[in-house]
């Protein structure tokens, strides 16, 4: 179900991203976001959980089968996040997904 609003507010972010209309240059993101070492990341599309993690996200390839729990879902996706960013943490930095 499409929360009402959503649609706008995703074409807002999408003009904030790529830099179009009053969000050209260094009025939006857009300038961050691109070139070889960007420094802001956007995650769109995120799954909303209904707190069943049987009904959990499907893991994106080369993984298979679907996340153990929402939680792994999310964190992923802000571990992968923070990876294109650059960060190249130390073992033990922050929680990695050890999934099954």
């Amino acid at each position: 179900m499409e929360v009402q609003g959503y649609a706008q507010f995703n074409a807002f972010i999408d003009a904030v991203i790529g830099g179009t209309g009053t969000y050209s240059g260094t009025n939006g993101l857009s300038d961050l976001v691109t070139g070889s070492s960007p420094t802001f990341n956007f995650v769109q599309n995120v799954e909303e959980s209904d707190n069943n993690d049987a009904n959990a996200p499907i893991k994106p390839v080369p993984y298979t089968g679907n996340f153990d729990q929402w939680q792994y879902y999310y964190l992923y996706l802000i571990t992968d996040s923070l990876n294109t960013l650059g960060f190249s943490p130390s073992p033990g930095a922050w929680p990695i997904v050890i999934d099954d």
